[in-house]
Protein backbone atom coordinates (compact mmCIF):
# COMPACT_ATOMS: atom_id res chain seq x y z
CA UNK A 1 0.00 0.00 0.00
CA UNK A 2 2.85 2.40 0.84
CA UNK A 3 4.56 1.81 -2.53
CA UNK A 4 1.35 2.33 -4.45
CA UNK A 5 0.64 5.55 -2.56
CA UNK A 6 4.11 7.00 -3.22
CA UNK A 7 4.09 6.06 -6.89
CA UNK A 8 1.04 8.28 -7.44
CA UNK A 9 3.22 11.31 -6.72
CA UNK A 10 6.41 10.23 -8.44
CA UNK A 11 6.28 13.10 -10.96
CA UNK A 12 4.40 15.71 -8.94
CA UNK A 13 5.97 16.82 -5.63
CA UNK A 14 3.29 17.47 -3.03
CA UNK A 15 2.77 17.58 0.74
CA UNK A 16 1.96 14.03 1.89
CA UNK A 17 0.65 12.77 5.23
CA UNK A 18 1.10 9.17 6.42
CA UNK A 19 -0.19 7.87 9.75
CA UNK A 20 -0.46 4.54 11.54
CA UNK A 21 -0.52 3.08 15.07
CA UNK A 22 1.88 0.29 14.06
CA UNK A 23 5.38 1.61 13.38
CA UNK A 24 6.34 -1.72 11.79
CA UNK A 25 4.37 -0.59 8.72
CA UNK A 26 6.79 2.33 8.39
CA UNK A 27 10.02 0.35 8.61
CA UNK A 28 10.69 0.63 4.88
CA UNK A 29 9.47 4.21 4.55
CA UNK A 30 12.89 5.81 4.07
CA UNK A 31 14.00 3.20 1.57
CA UNK A 32 10.78 3.33 -0.43
CA UNK A 33 10.72 7.12 -0.42
CA UNK A 34 14.28 7.35 -1.68
CA UNK A 35 13.74 4.68 -4.31
CA UNK A 36 10.39 5.84 -5.69
CA UNK A 37 10.46 9.62 -5.35
CA UNK A 38 14.09 10.44 -6.09
CA UNK A 39 15.19 7.13 -7.65
CA UNK A 40 18.07 6.84 -5.17
CA UNK A 41 19.87 9.74 -6.87
CA UNK A 42 22.43 11.42 -4.60
CA UNK A 43 20.51 10.58 -1.46
CA UNK A 44 22.92 12.48 0.79
CA UNK A 45 22.02 15.70 -1.02
CA UNK A 46 18.42 15.09 -2.00
CA UNK A 47 16.92 13.44 1.09
CA UNK A 48 16.66 15.12 4.51
CA UNK A 49 15.18 13.41 7.54
CA UNK A 50 13.88 15.07 10.70
CA UNK A 51 11.96 13.79 13.72
CA UNK A 52 10.55 15.26 16.92
CA UNK A 53 14.03 15.42 18.48
CA UNK A 54 15.90 16.95 15.54
CA UNK A 55 13.10 19.21 14.31
CA UNK A 56 14.04 22.90 14.21
CA UNK A 57 12.02 25.16 11.99
CA UNK A 58 15.01 27.09 10.66
CA UNK A 59 16.83 23.90 9.62
CA UNK A 60 13.74 22.51 7.91
CA UNK A 61 13.26 25.80 6.06
CA UNK A 62 16.86 25.68 4.86
CA UNK A 63 16.42 22.10 3.74
CA UNK A 64 13.34 23.06 1.76
CA UNK A 65 15.13 25.74 -0.23
CA UNK A 66 18.01 23.52 -1.28
CA UNK A 67 18.20 22.84 -5.00
CA UNK A 68 18.00 19.18 -6.12
CA UNK A 69 21.46 17.87 -6.97
CA UNK A 70 21.62 15.91 -10.24
CA UNK A 71 17.98 15.04 -9.70
CA UNK A 72 14.62 16.56 -10.54
CA UNK A 73 13.32 16.37 -6.97
CA UNK A 74 14.19 16.46 -3.25
CA UNK A 75 12.45 14.97 -0.21
CA UNK A 76 12.03 16.40 3.27
CA UNK A 77 10.61 13.72 5.58
CA UNK A 78 9.48 14.60 9.11
CA UNK A 79 8.73 11.70 11.44
CA UNK A 80 6.80 11.59 14.74
CA UNK A 81 4.78 14.69 13.95
CA UNK A 82 2.34 13.76 16.71
CA UNK A 83 5.05 15.04 19.10
CA UNK A 84 5.66 18.32 17.25
CA UNK A 85 3.67 21.53 17.70
CA UNK A 86 1.27 21.72 14.75
CA UNK A 87 1.70 25.49 14.64
CA UNK A 88 5.34 24.97 13.68
CA UNK A 89 4.41 22.39 11.07
CA UNK A 90 1.80 24.75 9.65
CA UNK A 91 4.56 27.22 8.80
CA UNK A 92 5.94 24.69 6.32
CA UNK A 93 2.83 24.30 4.20
CA UNK A 94 3.16 27.62 2.31
CA UNK A 95 6.61 26.47 1.21
CA UNK A 96 5.10 23.57 -0.71
CA UNK A 97 3.43 26.09 -3.01
CA UNK A 98 6.58 28.15 -3.50
CA UNK A 99 9.08 25.31 -3.85
CA UNK A 100 7.86 23.02 -6.60
CA UNK A 101 10.68 20.47 -6.59
CA UNK A 102 10.59 19.32 -2.96
CA UNK A 103 8.34 16.70 -1.39
CA UNK A 104 7.18 17.32 2.16
CA UNK A 105 6.28 14.04 3.85
CA UNK A 106 4.81 14.16 7.35
CA UNK A 107 4.60 10.93 9.32
CA UNK A 108 2.64 10.21 12.48
CA UNK A 109 3.36 7.07 14.51
CA UNK A 110 -0.11 7.35 15.99
CA UNK A 111 -3.36 6.86 14.19
CA UNK A 112 -5.02 10.20 13.47
CA UNK A 113 -8.75 10.03 14.09
CA UNK A 114 -11.43 12.03 12.27
CA UNK A 115 -11.49 14.69 14.98
CA UNK A 116 -7.75 15.29 14.63
CA UNK A 117 -7.88 15.28 10.83
CA UNK A 118 -10.65 17.88 10.97
CA UNK A 119 -8.24 20.43 12.47
CA UNK A 120 -7.27 23.37 10.27
CA UNK A 121 -3.71 22.09 9.80
CA UNK A 122 -4.77 18.72 8.39
CA UNK A 123 -7.48 20.24 6.22
CA UNK A 124 -4.63 21.66 4.15
CA UNK A 125 -4.04 18.15 2.85
CA UNK A 126 -6.19 16.77 0.08
CA UNK A 127 -7.74 13.43 1.06
CA UNK A 128 -5.85 11.80 -1.81
CA UNK A 129 -2.58 12.98 -0.21
CA UNK A 130 -3.28 11.18 3.08
CA UNK A 131 -2.43 7.53 3.68
CA UNK A 132 -3.73 5.69 6.75
CA UNK A 133 -1.92 2.39 7.23
CA UNK A 134 -4.38 0.11 9.01
CA UNK A 135 -3.54 -2.34 11.77
CA UNK A 136 -3.41 -6.00 10.77
CA UNK A 137 -6.24 -8.42 11.46
CA UNK A 138 -5.61 -11.69 13.29
CA UNK A 139 -5.74 -13.45 9.93
CA UNK A 140 -3.01 -11.08 8.66
CA UNK A 141 -0.92 -11.87 11.71
CA UNK A 142 -1.28 -15.61 11.18
CA UNK A 143 0.14 -15.28 7.66
CA UNK A 144 2.89 -12.99 8.96
CA UNK A 145 3.91 -15.45 11.67
CA UNK A 146 3.97 -18.45 9.35
CA UNK A 147 5.95 -16.53 6.72
CA UNK A 148 8.44 -15.21 9.29
CA UNK A 149 9.03 -18.64 10.83
CA UNK A 150 9.39 -20.28 7.43
CA UNK A 151 12.26 -17.92 6.61
CA UNK A 152 13.84 -18.91 9.93
CA UNK A 153 13.37 -22.62 9.13
CA UNK A 154 10.96 -23.02 12.03
CA UNK A 155 7.63 -24.86 12.26
CA UNK A 156 5.00 -23.92 14.84
CA UNK A 157 2.36 -26.33 16.09
CA UNK A 158 -1.33 -25.46 15.69
CA UNK A 159 -1.86 -25.12 19.47
CA UNK A 160 1.20 -22.92 19.82
CA UNK A 161 0.13 -20.69 16.93
CA UNK A 162 -3.40 -20.43 18.28
CA UNK A 163 -2.22 -19.53 21.79
CA UNK A 164 0.27 -16.97 20.53
CA UNK A 165 -2.34 -15.26 18.38
CA UNK A 166 -4.90 -15.16 21.18
CA UNK A 167 -2.53 -13.06 23.24
CA UNK A 168 -1.18 -10.72 20.59
CA UNK A 169 -2.55 -7.29 19.93
CA UNK A 170 -3.27 -6.56 16.28
CA UNK A 171 0.17 -5.11 15.75
CA UNK A 172 3.04 -6.29 13.53
CA UNK A 173 5.77 -4.74 15.67
CA UNK A 174 4.71 -6.54 18.84
CA UNK A 175 4.31 -9.77 16.86
CA UNK A 176 7.80 -9.49 15.38
CA UNK A 177 9.28 -8.91 18.85
CA UNK A 178 7.61 -12.07 20.14
CA UNK A 179 8.84 -14.05 17.13
CA UNK A 180 12.42 -12.85 17.65
CA UNK A 181 12.26 -14.13 21.23
CA UNK A 182 10.90 -17.48 20.08
CA UNK A 183 13.42 -17.95 17.28
CA UNK A 184 16.33 -17.06 19.56
CA UNK A 185 14.98 -19.10 22.46
CA UNK A 186 14.12 -22.35 20.66
CA UNK A 187 17.10 -24.16 19.14
CA UNK A 188 15.15 -27.01 17.54
CA UNK A 189 13.07 -26.69 14.36
CA UNK A 190 9.64 -27.20 15.96
CA UNK A 191 8.03 -24.59 18.24
CA UNK A 192 5.38 -26.08 20.52
CA UNK A 193 2.95 -24.85 23.16
CA UNK A 194 5.45 -25.12 26.01
CA UNK A 195 7.80 -22.80 24.12
CA UNK A 196 5.05 -20.18 23.90
CA UNK A 197 4.37 -20.50 27.62
CA UNK A 198 8.02 -20.41 28.64
CA UNK A 199 9.27 -17.71 26.27
CA UNK A 200 6.36 -15.64 25.02
CA UNK A 201 4.73 -12.94 27.14
CA UNK A 202 1.48 -14.90 26.66
CA UNK A 203 2.50 -17.18 29.52
CA UNK A 204 -0.24 -16.24 31.99
CA UNK A 205 -3.08 -14.77 29.98
CA UNK A 206 -3.14 -17.75 27.60
CA UNK A 207 -4.52 -20.04 30.30
CA UNK A 208 -7.70 -17.98 30.69
CA UNK A 209 -8.93 -19.32 27.37
CA UNK A 210 -8.13 -22.95 28.16
CA UNK A 211 -9.64 -22.55 31.61
CA UNK A 212 -12.86 -21.28 30.07
CA UNK A 213 -12.95 -24.29 27.76
CA UNK A 214 -12.86 -26.61 30.78
CA UNK A 215 -15.52 -24.55 32.56
CA UNK A 216 -17.87 -24.92 29.60
CA UNK A 217 -17.59 -28.71 29.65
CA UNK A 218 -17.64 -28.87 33.49
CA UNK A 219 -14.19 -30.47 33.71
CA UNK A 220 -13.34 -29.45 37.27
CA UNK A 221 -10.05 -31.33 37.69
CA UNK A 222 -8.56 -29.89 34.47
CA UNK A 223 -9.78 -26.38 35.31
CA UNK A 224 -8.20 -26.49 38.78
CA UNK A 225 -5.00 -27.94 37.35
CA UNK A 226 -4.72 -24.98 34.96
CA UNK A 227 -5.51 -22.54 37.75
CA UNK A 228 -2.93 -24.05 40.10
CA UNK A 229 -0.22 -24.34 37.45
CA UNK A 230 -0.34 -20.77 36.22
CA UNK A 231 -1.92 -18.65 38.94
CA UNK A 232 -1.08 -20.02 42.39
CA UNK A 233 2.09 -17.97 42.89
CA UNK A 234 1.61 -14.92 40.68
CA UNK A 235 1.31 -11.30 41.92
CA UNK A 236 -2.05 -9.93 43.02
CA UNK A 237 -2.21 -7.66 39.98
CA UNK A 238 -2.00 -10.66 37.64
CA UNK A 239 -4.88 -12.39 39.47
CA UNK A 240 -7.03 -9.31 38.96
CA UNK A 241 -6.01 -9.20 35.30
CA UNK A 242 -6.94 -12.87 35.02
CA UNK A 243 -10.39 -12.17 36.48
CA UNK A 244 -10.85 -9.30 34.00
CA UNK A 245 -9.94 -11.49 31.02
CA UNK A 246 -12.26 -14.27 32.19
CA UNK A 247 -15.05 -11.72 32.68
CA UNK A 248 -14.53 -10.30 29.19
CA UNK A 249 -14.54 -13.73 27.53
CA UNK A 250 -17.70 -14.71 29.41
CA UNK A 251 -19.44 -11.58 28.13
CA UNK A 252 -18.46 -12.34 24.54
CA UNK A 253 -19.73 -15.90 24.81
CA UNK A 254 -22.98 -14.77 26.42
CA UNK A 255 -23.70 -12.43 23.54
CA UNK A 256 -22.81 -15.11 21.02
CA UNK A 257 -25.04 -17.77 22.59
CA UNK A 258 -27.83 -15.23 23.08
CA UNK A 259 -27.97 -14.49 19.35
CA UNK A 260 -27.61 -18.18 18.52
CA UNK A 261 -30.61 -18.91 20.79
CA UNK A 262 -32.55 -16.24 18.89
CA UNK A 263 -32.00 -18.16 15.67
CA UNK A 264 -29.06 -16.25 14.18
CA UNK A 265 -26.48 -18.18 12.18
CA UNK A 266 -22.91 -18.63 13.44
CA UNK A 267 -21.43 -15.78 11.37
CA UNK A 268 -24.08 -13.23 12.33
CA UNK A 269 -23.99 -14.17 16.02
CA UNK A 270 -20.19 -13.89 16.00
CA UNK A 271 -20.41 -10.47 14.37
CA UNK A 272 -22.94 -9.13 16.91
CA UNK A 273 -20.82 -10.50 19.78
CA UNK A 274 -17.66 -8.86 18.33
CA UNK A 275 -15.86 -12.19 18.17
CA UNK A 276 -12.62 -11.94 16.27
CA UNK A 277 -11.25 -14.54 13.90
CA UNK A 278 -9.67 -16.62 16.63
CA UNK A 279 -12.54 -16.31 19.10
CA UNK A 280 -14.66 -17.92 16.40
CA UNK A 281 -12.05 -20.59 15.73
CA UNK A 282 -11.93 -21.38 19.44
CA UNK A 283 -15.71 -21.77 19.71
CA UNK A 284 -15.79 -24.11 16.73
CA UNK A 285 -13.16 -26.32 18.35
CA UNK A 286 -14.91 -26.51 21.75
CA UNK A 287 -16.14 -29.88 22.90
CA UNK A 288 -19.76 -30.32 23.89
CA UNK A 289 -22.43 -27.65 23.85
CA UNK A 290 -23.85 -25.27 26.43
CA UNK A 291 -27.12 -23.38 26.50
CA UNK A 292 -27.41 -19.64 26.93
CA UNK A 293 -29.28 -20.05 30.24
CA UNK A 294 -26.64 -22.36 31.69
CA UNK A 295 -23.86 -19.98 30.62
CA UNK A 296 -25.76 -17.09 32.21
CA UNK A 297 -25.96 -18.99 35.52
CA UNK A 298 -22.21 -19.49 35.46
CA UNK A 299 -21.62 -15.83 34.62
CA UNK A 300 -23.79 -14.71 37.55
CA UNK A 301 -21.50 -16.61 39.94
CA UNK A 302 -18.49 -14.88 38.36
CA UNK A 303 -20.19 -11.53 39.06
CA UNK A 304 -20.56 -12.37 42.77
CA UNK A 305 -16.79 -11.94 43.11
CA UNK A 306 -16.63 -8.59 41.33
CA UNK A 307 -17.28 -6.39 44.44
CA UNK A 308 -14.19 -7.68 46.27
CA UNK A 309 -12.08 -6.59 43.30
CA UNK A 310 -13.88 -3.30 42.63
CA UNK A 311 -14.04 -2.16 46.25
CA UNK A 312 -11.31 -4.21 47.91
CA UNK A 313 -8.86 -4.15 45.04
CA UNK A 314 -7.82 -7.75 45.55
CA UNK A 315 -8.77 -11.40 45.30
CA UNK A 316 -6.83 -14.36 46.69
CA UNK A 317 -5.91 -17.50 44.82
CA UNK A 318 -8.14 -19.55 47.14
CA UNK A 319 -11.10 -17.26 46.49
CA UNK A 320 -10.45 -17.68 42.79
CA UNK A 321 -10.27 -21.44 43.20
CA UNK A 322 -13.56 -21.44 45.10
CA UNK A 323 -15.16 -19.31 42.39
CA UNK A 324 -14.15 -21.79 39.67
CA UNK A 325 -15.55 -24.72 41.68
CA UNK A 326 -18.89 -22.94 42.14
CA UNK A 327 -19.06 -21.95 38.46
CA UNK A 328 -18.49 -25.51 37.29
CA UNK A 329 -20.86 -27.06 39.80
CA UNK A 330 -23.83 -24.86 38.87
Amino acid sequence: MLKKFLKQFKDKPAPLLIHTADSYLLKDLKKETQSILIENKNIDFNFDYFDDESFELENVFNSFYKTPFLSKKRVVLINNIQKIDYRKLSALLPLTKKVKKTFLILVSNENLDKKTLSKVFFKSFSSSNILALKLPTKANLEKFILSYLKKENKIISENALFTLLENLDENYLQTENELIKLVNGVERENIDLDDILNISYAQNSYSVFDLLDFILINDLSSALEILKKYFENIPQGELIKFYGLLHMQFQKLLLFYYFRAKGYGFADAAKFASLNYFDQKRIKSQKGNISFNKLLQKYEILLEYEPMIKFGGQISFYQMENMIIKIIEV
